[in-house]
């Protein structure tokens, strides 16, 4: 009976820890079936839990305590039933109970698989984990007595995603579903979602700190709230990351009537003091939706030097900070009401998401006139034209120009044009230098490969070929060379020289003039001999 005690008194001390760590679990009274029971997890649940069965045995009572008789090691103990003291106390502690677990778990619960049945009476070691592979901080140890159990989750870590959308304007009118990278021109509106998918035990907290924070790339150049345009704060009810139930910047910062916003250079926050007094509960999707403007042209010949082309890109990242102690009183002991002012959690009370990060693409063409011989030629001038979806082509505005060696006064060689998208585009030659042929405009496309879903998006891979307008795709001719790490295109276009005729007042001319004199001078002569021959008869 001695064993029997033991066991006893670390199952009370077991069942205590449950209630204060981030494992603990609530019995149903739900009466069981037969002999054997189950454990039931939330069928919303954002977390996983092993199950392990650590002793089987039969319960009773000694002294008015509920005790396990006939113990035997379970499937999942390794060693004897002595070795379940030396692993409560080990588990009891938050330290790692690994070395006395064997074998894989009777059972894995989870939002699609959410009962376990057919379950001995014994003790079950459950262990709760939530996103990459976080662990419980303290695992739980389960006592199955006479009833089944419902397990509500402690862990109650925030979910956290960054978003952009993507278009090819040329050939869509839609922009794309969320994803981790987007490629955008100079001048674009980019839409940007930040979403928290709250735990499942929100309902546990007297009130809920949320906090957004966003770090956006220079290219943006994001210095004030008026940098960040279409700014809506909510809750998302069908899962397409745009908000539903829309909340409302305070005027009053702090008070729990809405949100807080604070922006500096290239970074914003967004506080909500008490999510939930804005009706959001468990498993409720918290978004900022909005969108920035891609570079500038600051001003004519030059633009942005902020924006990255190419394999850099313009990375942006964000993370949320979250409520994560129930028991802390956000209001004291008050009831909250309208315009109350929340107290806000300290460091041990809450905690912040791993940071989440998008990416945006763009592009840049370089254009040399030259002449068939491949020699740079001065005085031309060119226009960039990108296709719309209705089949439009509109003068693309990023357009630099380098000045000519001899003439400042005169275009040089080179023409570039930056922050291009993927699409469908049309190079015109408006001025031809003198003595040389305009070309026949050049339509070309534009296209990228990049990651949409991933950690860390990368640029795969950009070309630039021919089009055939006409039938609508591209050619197998490239345009020109593509640089990817440099999201560069760079293209020769030649122009052909003009064969000159004779001008008026030439020498030419003067041939034909002297010509003409000579033969009517002949003529002349012959008609005033032809008369003399005649009279002289």
């Amino acid at each position: 009976m001695k064993m029997t005690k033991r066991l006893a008194a670390m199952a009370a001390a077991m069942v205590m820890a449950a209630t204060m760590c981030a494992g603990g679990y609530i019995a149903s009274a739900a009466p069981a079936a037969a002999d054997t029971f189950s454990i039931t997890v939330d069928d919303n649940t954002q977390s996983k839990f092993r199950l392990y069965q650590m002793l089987t045995g039969s319960f009773g009572t000694d002294e008015g305590e509920k005790v396990i008789l006939d113990a035997e090691a379970g499937t999942n103990l390794k060693g004897e039933v002595d070795d379940f003291i030396d692993f409560a106390k080990v588990a009891n502690k938050g330290t790692d109970f690994t070395a006395y677990i064997d074998g894989d778990p009777v059972k894995t619960l989870s939002a699609d698989d959410n009962t376990a049945t057919g379950l001995v009476p014994g003790y079950y070691l459950l262990v709760e984990e939530q996103g990459e592979g976080t662990n419980v901080k303290n695992a739980a140890l389960l006592k199955i007595v006479d009833d089944d159990l419902e397990v509500a989750s402690k862990l109650g870590s925030v979910i956290f995603e960054k978003k952009v959308k993507d278009i090819n304007d040329s050939t869509e009118s839609d922009m794309s579903e969320w994803q981790d990278s987007a490629d955008h021109d100079i001048g674009d509106e980019v839409p940007f979602m930040l979403k928290a998918t709250l735990p499942e035990n929100v309902s546990e907290y007297s009130g809920y700190f949320l906090q957004f924070s966003d770090t956006i790339s220079p290219a943006f150049n994001v210095a004030s709230a008026n940098d960040i345009h279409d700014l809506k704060v909510g809750i998302d009810n069908d899962g397409d990351g745009v908000v539903d139930d829309e909340f409302h910047e305070n005027e009053t910062a702090g008070i729990n009537t809405g949100y807080d916003i604070s922006v500096s250079e290239n970074s914003f926050t967004i506080t909500i003091p008490d999510v939930k007094y804005l009706g959001a509960n468990n498993n409720s999707v918290i978004v900022v939706n909005y969108s920035a403007t891609l570079g500038s042209i600051v001003d004519a010949g030059s633009t942005d030097d902020k924006v990255n082309y190419g394999k850099a890109g313009n990375p942006n990242t964000a993370k949320a900070s979250y409520s994560n102690n129930t028991e802390f009183k956000m209001y004291g002991d008050n009831t909250p009401g309208d315009g109350d002012k929340p107290g806000t959690p300290g460091d041990e009370d809450k905690e912040d998401t791993t940071e989440d990060k998008v990416i945006v693409f763009t592009y840049k063409t370089e254009i040399t006139k030259t002449d068939n011989n491949g020699t740079p030629l001065d005085g031309a001038d060119f226009t960039l034209y990108k296709q719309n979806a209705g089949g439009v082509f509109e003068a693309v505005n990023t357009k630099v120009v380098e000045p000519s060696e001899s003439d400042n006064s005169m275009n040089g060689p080179v023409f570039s044009f930056y922050g291009l998208d993927d699409g469908i585009y049309k190079l015109e030659e408006t001025i031809e230098p003198d003595g040389y042929r305009g070309i026949d405009p050049i339509i070309f496309e534009v296209t990228a490969e990049h990651d949409k879903n991933s950690d860390d998006p990368k640029l795969e891979d950009l070309s630039a070929m021919i089009y055939d307008l006409e039938n609508k795709k591209a050619t197998t001719d490239e345009f020109g060379n593509v640089n990817v790490e440099d999201g560069l295109i760079t293209s020769d276009v030649a122009n052909t020289k003009v064969s000159k005729l004779p001008e008026t007042g030439g020498m030419g001319t003067k041939l034909f003039v002297i010509g003409g004199g000579l033969t009517a001078g002949a003529a002349g002569i012959y008609l005033i001999t032809k008369k003399r021959t005649k009279d002289a008869e």
